[in-house]
């Protein structure tokens, strides 16, 4: 993920170390996903009802309510 980091920023020299930091830290909210969200993205390949920033508020969403924020619907 570093690296990525680093050749973003080579290829926008605007980009400053926090807005760096921010995106680390987005990336890193990921992780915390439900692991029934993983599954759906991931190997159900379901297309997502929220755009990828919106994903990482969700993920602060108790796992029980992350699915129906992120796709819309309650099924698992």
């Amino acid at each position: 993920m570093l690296m990525t980091v680093r050749a973003r920023r080579r290829s926008c020299p605007h980009t400053s170390a926090l807005d760096a930091h921010r995106y680390i830290g987005r990336m890193i909210k990921l992780a915390y996903l439900a692991p029934a969200v993983l599954e759906k993205l991931l190997l159900q390949r379901c297309p997502l009802a929220v755009s990828l920033k919106d994903l990482t508020a969700i993920a602060d969403l108790p796992w029980a309510e992350q699915v129906a924020a992120a796709f819309g619907s309650s099924e698992a």
